[in-house]
């Protein structure tokens, strides 16, 4: 389950700075949130749009702005050797009989990080991890690397295209190597040539399935949490939305006419 704790400890690590109103590295000060409705952050020219259930977290928090981009970027790479950064992050805890003292029973999560390619400089600094190829301004690039980066036999499921308010996501569920009951759930959209937007949904623990293939279990297999989580998931991702700054006029791959949904 180390990796799925590391995804709480990244929560509670965004939301403790947050509420501490500090600044973030390539960020301007942020905030917890404690209130649902449609929230948004700024991620460099874009606005990320996105919904906090009526039922809310038990913690959330978002950056007002992340920036990938200049000399704070170039700061943070060479002093953390990071090429991501949390967009925003929530995340429910569930308890036996539903009384906190007695220990966590299940755990679900929701967050959004941006992901920056190095550049073939920043590739030769120590610390750096590149697994990234490819111009992600493009979909059918952007899909072969994560194709490459995030499809194990055995541990994922083939990349799927989804058509999100107007944008095509890439989506894909993965088992971890020693917990294959903890399912993640990935969705993933191209925001310029160099990053990209990846939403992760991580449950613990899902019904372990037949096979070590991942599986999204039907409703019937849903334990009680996760057919409350299911919702709370179906509400975020339908609420997606990501809008450019007005004026721009760069192309973008990833935007779909209404009328050519599917």
């Amino acid at each position: 389950m180390k990796w799925l704790f590391m995804v709480f400890i990244s929560l509670a690590s965004l939301v403790s700075s947050i509420s501490a109103k500090e600044l973030l590295p390539f960020e301007t000060e942020g905030m917890e949130i404690s209130t649902s409705g449609i929230h948004s952050v700024r991620v460099d020219d874009r606005l990320i749009f996105f919904e906090i259930p009526v039922d809310l977290p038990t913690q959330a928090g978002r950056a007002l702005e992340v920036i990938s981009k200049g000399e704070k970027h170039d700061d943070w790479l060479k002093r953390k050797g990071e090429y991501q950064k949390s967009c925003f992050a929530m995340g429910w805890n569930f308890y036996p009989l539903g009384i906190p003292l007695l220990g966590i029973d299940a755990q679900f999560s929701i967050s959004a990080k941006l992901y920056v390619k190095a550049t073939p400089a920043q590739r030769n600094l120590p610390g750096i991890y590149d697994r990234d190829r490819g111009d992600f301004s493009k979909p059918d690039e952007l899909f072969e690397n994560l194709k490459r980066t995030t499809h194990f036999p055995g541990r994922s499921t083939p990349i799927e295209e989804l058509i999100i308010n107007n944008r095509k996501w890439y989506r894909h569920l993965s088992n971890s190597a020693l917990y294959p009951d903890a399912l993640r759930e990935s969705f993933t959209t191209g925001l310029a040539s160099d990053r990209y937007l990846e939403i992760t949904i991580d449950y613990y623990p899902a019904p372990y399935p037949a096979s070590r293939y991942p599986t999204y279990p039907t409703e019937d297999q849903m334990p009680n949490w996760m057919r409350k989580t299911h919702k709370y998931k179906e509400q975020v991702i339908n609420s997606m939305r990501i809008t450019r700054q007005e004026g721009s006029n760069e192309p973008d791959l990833y935007e779909v006419e209404a009328a050519n949904q599917q």
